[in-house]
């Protein structure tokens, strides 16, 4: 569509089966919603646990010992090696070692 926005999306986004997608119109003001925007079944937090392959950055830095970067390095980490098949592959991410798993582990799943 001639008049969608693509700087209003995630382009390195990979796409799921079911997940929708909504790209607005150029100069489109979206309204500030209290929650983030879920893009798919699997997005946001799961019984009270944050799924690693689909949470925003937002999301993972409510996870004790994630800032930012550690955010955009489990973003970047599953965006070029594919979703995390069991939450002990976090431990992949640079960054993340045995300590900061043992703090995330109680917190997080994968599905």
């Amino acid at each position: 569509m001639e008049t969608a926005d693509p700087t209003a999306i995630n382009l390195a986004l990979k796409v799921q089966d079911e997940m929708v997608l909504y790209v607005p119109a150029i100069g489109e003001e979206l309204p500030v919603l209290a929650s983030p925007v879920q893009t798919g079944p699997a997005a946001g937090p799961v019984g009270g646990l944050v799924d690693i392959n689909s949470a925003t950055d937002a999301e993972l830095m409510e996870l004790p010992g994630i800032g930012p970067s550690k955010a955009a390095a489990i973003i970047t980490y599953r965006t070029e090696n594919g979703n995390f098949e069991k939450i002990e592959d976090l431990k992949d991410v640079t960054g993340i070692g045995d300590k900061s798993f043992e703090q995330l582990k109680d917190g997080i799943t994968v599905r």
